[in-house]
């Protein structure tokens, strides 16, 4: 035995092969040159997804099984053919490699989604913006004791209206925080897998009843569910949870995520009544909130709190900025920029609404405590922002009727629950 042991320098033979080298090593000595190094990828459970560059796709399919064979618990690969152009946010896609197995989980923030890949919209590269939302949901309660440490506010004193839910990635840990949520998502696949997954993820301690899904277009969704419930808790000291049990509790605050970013700010203009269908025809007439309509001290008292809104958005680097969105925020209001804005840097308190005069309530919204921020390179020069902000709807905005007969029904979770 002794004899084996080297004990100085000398030459080894050993043998190398496939098994020995990385999935980046084969890859590099596989392709040409000329092709950039293939490293961007997206991995959702056993599902890898590419978004290979044109010089590459020739090799598409050498780099999905050196793909299959090196990155662990892979058993899909997936080439992203096509951009996000339906209104679904679906996309074309190609098998590279493995079994065509596109229903797949992921888990985040505690929670547990399941999706499939080929019918509905998902990103695991926001999981760190979807856990740093949810924990913006409760902030803490103002103390005057520099000695007490602040408590967050409680979940069932928050509301969240999830306008573009998908599969659920804020809503479902919003409801496990404990707050009112009110899910939504165009899709039908996305709307099925978001029942699914309020499902999977409720027990017997966190049932999740203070969720409740939605199929409908997010103008349909703002206008026929967010405006009249934010209208009628908007403006009161007690609120029901989302199964309709009767709960006596203020609400602190009401949060609308609008996570579509193409698209998103537009819809900002579903919080716009048509101004020149106002008139008495189309005012609620429920005596008890409209008895005091003129009277702007009372609409102060009762409509203090606002839409804490998260609005994602895409931003051409070096060509567009900060100000090119608030334009937008503007028209999508259909208001100017100074009238938007004029409270922008007022003190987080309720001081200026105070003070306001009554054709500001009645007639001109605005916004405060206004935030940009970015979230993450999508491109090359293009990136994707938040901005969040606190926005003040007047007054015969608050009390405008959207309610139409010819609106179709939307889906909620009152139908019939995948098990």
């Amino acid at each position: 035995m002794l004899e084996n042991i080297v004990t100085s320098p000398c030459l080894v033979n050993m043998s190398v092969g496939y098994e020995n080298f990385t999935f980046e090593q084969v890859i590099k000595e596989l392709l040409p040159d000329f092709i950039l190094p293939i490293t961007g990828f997206t991995i959702i459970g056993h599902v890898i997804q590419f978004n290979l560059k044109t010089e590459a796709l020739p090799y598409r399919h050498i780099i999905g099984q050196v793909a299959l064979d090196k990155i662990p618990n892979i058993r899909t690969v997936i080439h992203k053919a096509a951009n996000i152009e339906s209104a679904y946010r679906t996309f074309e896609m190609e098998l590279l490699a493995g079994a065509p197995d596109y229903i797949t989980s992921m888990r985040e923030n505690s929670v547990t989604l399941h999706l499939d890949i080929s019918k509905v919209y998902c990103n695991p590269r926001l999981g760190t913006e979807h856990t740093r939302v949810v924990n913006s949901l409760r902030p803490p309660l103002p103390i005057n004791d520099p000695f007490l440490t602040p408590r967050p506010i409680p979940g069932d004193r928050v509301v969240v209206y999830d306008v573009f839910a998908g599969i659920g990635p804020f809503s479902i840990p919003a409801g496990r925080a404990g707050c009112h949520v009110l899910a939504n998502d165009l899709n039908p696949d996305s709307f099925i897998w978001l029942k699914k997954n309020v499902a999977q993820n409720s027990s017997r301690k966190r049932p999740l009843k203070n969720i409740v899904c939605y199929n409908m277009d997010g103008r349909e969704f703002i206008r026929e569910i967010l405006l009249p419930h934010y209208r009628k808790y908007g403006n009161s000291d007690t609120t029901e949870s989302a199964d309709c049990d009767s709960i006596s509790l203020s609400i602190d605050r009401f949060v609308v995520i609008m996570n579509l970013p193409q698209l998103a700010i537009d819809f900002l203009d579903a919080f716009v009544p048509p101004l020149n269908c106002i008139k008495s025809s189309n005012i609620i007439t429920d005596n008890s909130v409209t008895a005091n309509l003129n009277d702007s001290s009372v609409i102060r008292q009762k409509f203090i709190k606002p839409l804490y809104i998260y609005c994602y958005c895409f931003m051409r680097r070096n060509i567009e900025s900060e100000q090119t969105i608030k334009i937008r925020l503007a028209k999508a209001l259909n208001t100017n920029m100074t009238d938007l804005f004029q409270f922008i840097n007022s003190i987080t308190n309720d001081e200026t609404v105070d003070n306001m005069n009554n054709e500001q309530i009645n007639d001109k919204c605005f916004i405060r405590n206004w935030h940009y921020r970015f979230v993450r390179n999508v491109a090359p020069y293009k990136d994707m922002y938040c901005a969040e902000f606190e926005l003040y709807l007047p007054k015969l905005w608050l009390f405008y009727d959207y309610s139409s007969p010819t609106v179709k029904r939307s889906r909620t979770t009152e139908n019939e629950l995948i098990e």
